[in-house]
């Protein structure tokens, strides 16, 4: 008797076979999400800190939109991540919680999107209010009409 041989398949990293179709599943799309909203919320808040050190100048003739959103990427990370992890690791600590990051998550997050909205609508109200002094104060002023055409006059009477 002679024992048939079955072909072995190659396996790779982690004990997946390299034949199998790999078919994402909804909590790898669920977490793919989340990512892309956590680099966009992260862009956001360091868009509004680097709005404070990079301006465009009136006179300026140079295009600062690609350093600003390099610089904004970097400082948006950097200001999520660090309390991101520092809650984490107190809820891993103090409140003896074994995969804390989802709640860190769930908390920086939430509080960065009410950040957001303070400066959003923060920004949009004084605009507003800005303009409707300027516009109530050009209606209490008289303005001069100007010079008819064909007058010589340089200050209108």
């Amino acid at each position: 008797m002679e024992k048939s041989v079955k072909p072995v398949l190659h396996t790779g990293f982690a004990g997946r076979n390299h034949y199998r179709q790999f078919k994402p599943s909804t909590y790898i799309q669920i977490e793919t999400m989340l990512s892309f909203l956590y680099l966009i919320i992260a862009t956001a808040i360091g868009w509004q800190i680097t709005d404070l050190f990079i301006t465009d100048r009136a006179g300026s003739h140079h295009n600062l939109i690609w350093v600003r959103l390099a610089s904004s990427f970097g400082v948006g990370v950097l200001l999520i991540t660090w309390p991101l992890y520092l809650i984490a690791y107190t809820l891993r600590v103090a409140g003896g919680i074994e995969r804390p990051l989802g709640y860190a998550n769930a908390i920086v997050l939430g509080f960065s999107l009410i950040i957001l909205a303070m400066t959003f609508f923060g920004s949009r109200k004084n605009s507003e209010k800005s303009g409707s002094v300027a516009a109530s104060g050009a209606a209490s002023e008289t303005v001069p009409k100007p010079a008819r055409k064909g007058t010589s006059c340089i200050h209108p009477v």
